[in-house]
């Protein structure tokens, strides 16, 4: 079923460029973001930051209650997030989308906002990664990086997540970002994905740049 509405989405977003297959000056620019609801909705962030809901009998709605643009979305269930251009955080829930407390502002527009659960969240900046553990309420920074070293970030559970980028670099941790391991691939390619199933979130693969694809365990730390 995900398969789809991920045809749904590709035609659809298609239609949301204008674009036609008999434009000569057509083309496709990569989707910002995605989060999935369910098997047949779905939350859409362009490229031009504009958020859409998507369901899978092809209908859409452009979110417009959010009045800023977009820069990412995620949701756990029919609990959603979303970080506008601003850097302020946006819940969703029965009701539709509200602002949350002004703690949150102040993040990069070009932040990543993942959450584990209705409580537990991240927040990742070029150059900080920062978490809530209350919902949003409040954000503590966990971690500082160097611009453009560790660009990927990937949240496996409520306890284990992953900083990933250039020359194979990784770095895992299993206490919510008190503690940092490095995880040695042994490539130079940079890491650009990291999946994890949710049973074993400290066994996973990864694919790199060059197209190449590694299972990172405890073994490699």
């Amino acid at each position: 079923m995900r398969k789809a509405i991920g045809i749904i989405i590709f035609f659809q977003y298609l239609s949301l460029l204008g674009c036609s297959s008999g434009s000569e000056k057509a083309y496709l620019p990569a989707i910002h973001d995605i989060a999935f609801v369910s098997s047949d909705e779905a939350w859409l962030v362009t490229k031009d930051q504009n958020l859409f809901h998507l369901f899978g009998d092809g209908s859409r709605n452009k979110e417009t209650k959010i009045t800023a643009k977009v820069g990412s979305v995620d949701f756990r269930g029919h609990s959603g997030w979303a970080l506008d251009v601003q850097g302020r955080i946006w819940s969703h829930d029965d009701r539709g989308w509200s602002l949350t407390s002004k703690d949150s502002v102040g993040f990069s527009p070009l932040s990543q906002v993942t959450y584990i659960d209705a409580n537990i969240g991240w927040i990742r900046t070029l150059t900080e990664l920062s978490l809530t553990e209350d919902g949003g309420n409040t954000w503590k920074k966990v971690r500082s990086t160097e611009p453009g070293i560790l660009r990927h970030f990937f949240a496996a559970d409520r306890d284990t997540a992953y900083l990933y980028g250039t020359g194979g670099t990784i770095e895992r941790t299993t206490d919510r970002g008190r503690t940092w391991i490095s995880v040695n691939l042994q490539v130079d390619s940079d890491v650009t994905a990291i999946a994890c199933p949710e049973d074993s979130p400290k066994n996973c693969w990864t694919g790199t740049a060059e197209g190449e694809i590694f299972a990172v365990s405890e073994s490699n730390t």
